[in-house]
C-alpha cells in the first residue's frame, strides 16, 4: 500500500510517498515541495488568513496529487509554524475542515525524537548528536547506545533568522553578528543530561542538505555523506559573498534557499562549535521517516 505525508513547515510545505508492506519496510517513491514560507505570515504571534489560506491551497494540491498514487492513508504533521503561535487552535480547526484532512502538530521535543527515530533508520552511528535546522526551529538530540539522552527544540531556525535579523538577501556584518551572537547564546544556555564530544554529528533537514549540495557543486561530486569542519567553512566563505561566480553556485544549486542558506550555516557552525563537533554525516531520513515509522508500529 501506499502512504502520503504531508508535512507543514515554516519554510517548506513538503508531500512524500512511500510504498509500504505494512510493517516496519517502506520505500519513498515520491516527493514534492513547495517553498511557502508559513513563518512569514506569523505577526505578533498569530497566523494571518493569508497563511492559513496558502496552506489550504497547497494541501488540496497534495491531495490532488496523491490520488493519483492510489494512497490509502494520507497523513498531515506540523511542525513549528504551527507550535509557536497562539491561534494554533483555531488555525489548525480551518485547515481541517478546508482540506479535509486530520492536522498532528507536534511540539518541538516529539519532532526532535521523530528526527532520531528516522535517522537511526539508515545510521549504525550508536553514540552522538543530531542536528536539525528547520525553517522556524532547531532540534538537538544526544544519544548513546542509539538510545535518546536528551531531546530538544530550539526557537530558531533559517527562516524565523532571516525575517528577524536579515530581510535582505545582503546581511550587513552587523546584522550576521548579532544572529551569531543570539544563536551562540541560545546554544550556551542548553543544559543537557550528559554532555557529549561527538566526533560525528548526523545532520537533518533542508538546510544542512543544501550545504551539502553546495560542497559537492563546488568539487563537482555525484554524492558525498559526510563534511568535516573545514568543508563547512568552505561553503561558508561561498554563500557569504554571493556575487559573481558565488552567486551562480549557489542558484545553480539550491535557488529556493538563497535567502535562508546564510542564516542556515550560522546556526550549524554554531551547533558544532558548542558539541565541539568534527564531522557532519548527511542523513536522508528525518522527521517524515520517523513519523511514518511509528505510525506503521
Amino acid at each position: 500500500m501506499n502512504i502520503a505525508i504531508i508535512d507543514m513547515g515554516s519554510n517548506t510545505i513538503r508531500l512524500s510517498i512511500y510504498k509500504t508492506d505494512g510493517a516496519k519496510s517502506f520505500e519513498n517513491i515520491m516527493n514534492k515541495k513547495e517553498m511557502i514560507g508559513l513563518a512569514g505570515y506569523i505577526e505578533d504571534h498569530k497566523m494571518s488568513v493569508a497563511g492559513v489560506n496558502i496552506a489550504i491551497d497547497t494541501l488540496l494540491r497534495f491531495k490532488e496529487i496523491a490520488d493519483e498514487f492510489n494512497i490509502s492513508r494520507v497523513m498531515v504533521l506540523a511542525t513549528a509554524p504551527l507550535r509557536n503561535i497562539d491561534n494554533a487552535d483555531d488555525c489548525i480547526k480551518a485547515i481541517e475542515m478546508a482540506a479535509g484532512l486530520k492536522v498532528d502538530a507536534v511540539s518541538g521535543e516529539k519532532e526532535a525524537e521523530l528526527d532520531f527515530d528516522g535517522a537511526m533508520l539508515q545510521s549504525d552511528v550508536n553514540d552522538g548528536l543530531l542536528v536539525d535546522i528547520g525553517g522556524g526551529s532547531t532540534e538537538i538530540v544526544s544519544f548513546k547506545d542509539r538510545k535518546i539522552v536528551d531531546a530538544l527544540s530550539l526557537p530558531i531556525g533559517s527562516l524565523s533568522a532571516y525575517n528577524r535579523f536579515f530581510k535582505t538577501l545582503e546581511p550587513s556584518k552587523k546584522q550576521i553578528n548579532d544572529l551569531r551572537e543570539y544563536v551562540e547564546s541560545l546554544f550556551a544556555d542548553i543544559k543537557l543530561k550528559q554532555e557529549l564530544k561527538p566526533k560525528i554529528v548526523l545532520g537533518v533537514g533542508g538546510s544542512i542538505r543544501a550545504c551539502n549540495k553546495l560542497y559537492m557543486r563546488m568539487h563537482n561530486l555525484k554524492q558525498n555523506k559526510i563534511l568535516s569542519i573545514e568543508s563547512i567553512k568552505e561553503v561558508g566563505e561561498v554563500v557569504k559573498d554571493m556575487k559573481g561566480k558565488n552567486l551562480d553556485i549557489v542558484l545553480k544549486t539550491c535557488p529556493d534557499r538563497i535567502h535562508t542558506i546564510i542564516p542556515g550555516m550560522i546556526i550549524l557552525k554554531a551547533a558544532l562549535k558548542r558539541f565541539d563537533g568534527k564531522e557532519l554525516l548527511i542523513s536522508t531520513y528525518g522527521v517524515r521517516e520517523g513519523y511514518l515509522n511509528s505510525c506503521l508500529h
